[in-house]
């Protein structure tokens, strides 16, 4: 029991670091720029915002390494597919030059009289196993829209909070694959059991 507490009080304290409240809800540890960029590699980092005016919004975003990252988009609550060879993601930082700003289409075809929900889901997790391991993070910039876009206040936080401490398979290493071999397309940290979890409590992870 004493564990128990221990491991408990911990995670909520480590949790309260990874809360940024701005015009867009990060949820996951990050750290946060001068110029407000969010900086992150963890998996399972989300970034949603609530939106009105626009009929499509875009993500701003770079890369520091050259490992690629996949990623969950979701409008409206609803999953968003990617390309033909990306089946399990939305997007991918593939093909991404070190340190330099890309436009990413995430969600299209909108009313942009209605209030919308976009989040953004890192599935994939940081590469630090290598025999000499290099920064490999992603800086999230600031969301983009046509139209007259307007970025309401943040959504709802839960009430509640985890964090899980594991290994690889906690953040859903290979949990996509089948009988081929792991590449960063086979892992998806939506489909992972702490983000199951999560989802049945009604929980942030």
């Amino acid at each position: 029991m004493k564990v128990a507490l221990l491991c408990t009080s911990t995670a909520i304290a480590l949790a309260a670091h990874s809360r940024h409240e701005g015009p867009w809800q990060v949820s996951g540890r990050h750290r946060v720029g001068d110029d407000g960029s969010v900086d992150f590699d963890h998996p399972g980092v989300t970034i949603s915002a609530r939106f009105i005016g626009s009929s499509k919004v875009q993500a701003l975003m770079s890369q520091v390494g050259i490992v690629m990252n996949t990623f969950v988009v979701y409008c409206d609550g609803m999953w968003q597919k990617g390309p033909a060879d990306l089946h399990t993601a939305s997007f991918s930082t593939s093909g991404w030059s070190a340190g330099v700003k890309h436009l990413v289409p995430l969600c299209e075809g909108l009313d942009p009289e209605r209030e919308h929900t976009v989040t953004i889901l890192k599935a994939t997790e940081a590469q630090w196993n290598a025999a000499h391991p290099e920064p490999n993070h992603v800086s999230f910039h600031k969301f983009l829209g046509s139209h007259d876009f307007h970025i309401l206040a943040a959504p709802k936080r839960y009430e509640r909070r985890l964090e899980f401490l594991g290994d690889s398979i906690t953040a859903g290493f290979c949990n996509m694959c089948g009988r081929e071999m792991y590449t960063p397309k086979n892992q998806n940290f939506a489909f992972s059991w702490p983000k199951l979890v999560c989802e049945d409590l009604g929980a942030e992870c």
